[in-house]
């Protein structure tokens, strides 16, 4: 049975992001395949992000299909070992596995007609490697092979890209973005029109190419604008933002040490302060308390942060008004190389964990993850002599007690996953299997692809 991919594409946002206190969060040092795919899942059409990354071959083109191989049988048990359900949850009213998979099934029979269309996306590159087309072929029986949806892509003489147009079937455009620069590379214009509203942003930026101004308009009309101040060493000391229609005004001024580190932040909505964030810090510079007020001073919140000798942050407190305890507490721990190989979230509202092994090139091989609905996974990583990912094996258990320092629960082989590849380093065959009650190894998806390069 086969699926189409839908490939979940953004639209350009532009964000600033301030923050007082910004904890270092170390790179993952897991070492990926060039290309990510994510999906296998049976409830209903895969959803896919697909992400490009090759660096060894320029490929001209992808295909791609994905094969299910699914009875009611095999449905029903992949359905109990993802989601840790048994014969009696089954057999509960809110727990209609049959039902649900025989819906499913319906949809999977009524695609196996005659004149169902294979699920595909082409990606087409220019002489530069630049994907320069994407086609989404049709998923429907009702259409032909030609029905499909085009998306283009435009880059300037730096690769760039500076639009980003969406056809439809009828050859129509749908919804676009594009964005111009100064000669700085600075962004000062940006355009989009999606789902009938068409939008702009102009921004404006000083000698010291910092952004001064922004103005936003919906269809024409100016609906946001903002000024930015600096001081003499270019640090932000006030933003400030008014909405429209409404005149709703928005303000933040940031105040600085002689270091240039933010000691304190005071948000304004209409003239009427709202907050206040004090940060204090210690003598390598790191942030060690951040205090959270109200208009009024009426405290809100207060977080304390530890470090190690190499500036990581290795435990942090939250603590509010009036409790002697923290409402959370979040623990990362460190192996010899760097690599975080512990985290752990403590708090009212459940408990996180999160561990890592990384071999000696620092890929990932084993993690684990244990949330607050009580499930504990733990996967191994295998990979091949060229640092492909050639096999993942996923486990799982019940554990709602276990916390780090206990000793491991007993888990259980619920999926493993295959990959192949082809000499370039880029996967051809992902194959998913599950295991059934009875221990039995079942294939369950298979997704392939084939690439064209260029010779």
């Amino acid at each position: 049975m086969r699926y189409t991919f839908i490939i979940a594409l953004s639209a350009f946002v532009w964000m600033m992001a301030l923050s007082a206190c910004t904890k270092s969060q170390p790179e993952a040092q897991q070492d990926k395949p060039l290309t990510s795919l994510e999906n296998m899942s049976l409830h209903g059409p895969v959803q896919t992000l697909f992400e490009s990354n090759l660096n060894l071959a320029e490929p001209e083109r992808f295909d791609f299909f994905v094969e299910d191989f699914v009875d009611t049988r095999i449905a029903r048990q992949a359905l109990m070992a993802r989601e840790g359900l048994t014969e009696a949850d089954c057999n509960r009213s809110d727990h209609p596995c049959d039902l649900y998979y025989s819906e499913l099934l319906e949809q999977l029979d009524m695609l196996n007609a005659a004149d169902y269309v294979r699920p595909m996306i082409e990606y087409r590159f220019n002489e530069r490697g630049m994907l320069m087309e994407l086609l989404k072929y049709a998923d429907t029986i009702a259409c032909e092979e030609s029905c499909q949806e085009r998306e283009v892509f435009t880059y300037d003489d730096q690769n760039v890209e500076v639009r980003n147009d969406v056809y439809d079937p009828s050859g129509n455009v749908e919804s676009f973005s594009a964005r111009e620069f100064d000669e700085r590379g600075n962004v000062t214009h940006t355009q989009y029109m999606y789902n009938r509203e068409a939008g702009s942003s102009d921004f404006f930026y000083n000698e010291a190419g910092l952004q001064t101004e922004m103005k936003s308009y919906t269809n024409g009309q100016m609906t946001w604008y903002s000024v930015n101040t600096y001081d003499e060493n270019n640090n932000l000391v006030l933003y400030e933002g008014v909405s429209l229609p409404g005149n709703s005004k928005y303000s933040t001024a940031y105040v600085y040490d002689e270091k240039g580190r933010q000691t304190e932040q005071r948000y304004s909505f209409c003239g009427q302060l709202q907050s206040v964030v004090l940060s204090e810090y210690d003598e390598n510079g790191n942030c060690i308390l951040t205090t959270n007020r109200e208009g009024n001073g009426k405290l809100l919140s207060k977080t304390v942060t530890a470090y190690d000798d190499r500036g990581r942050d290795t435990l942090s407190m939250q603590y509010s008004e009036g409790n002697k305890e923290p409402e959370y507490i979040v623990r990362r721990f460190f192996d010899a190389r760097g690599n975080e190989k512990d985290y752990e979230y403590i708090g009212g509202d459940g408990y996180y964990y999160h561990g890592a092994v990384f071999d000696d090139q620092d890929r990932e091989t084993e993690y684990t993850n244990c949330s607050g609905d009580g499930v504990y996974m733990h996967v191994v990583t295998s990979y091949d002599r060229l640092g492909n990912v050639q096999e993942s094996r996923t486990y799982k258990a019940f554990a709602p007690e276990w916390r780090l320092g206990m000793p491991v629960p007993e888990t259980e082989l619920v999926r493993r996953t295959v990959y192949s590849f082809d000499n370039h380093g880029n996967w051809l065959t992902q194959k998913e299997f599950y295991l059934t009650e009875e221990g039995t190894e079942v294939l369950t998806q298979m997704t392939q692809r084939r690439i064209t390069y260029r010779k």
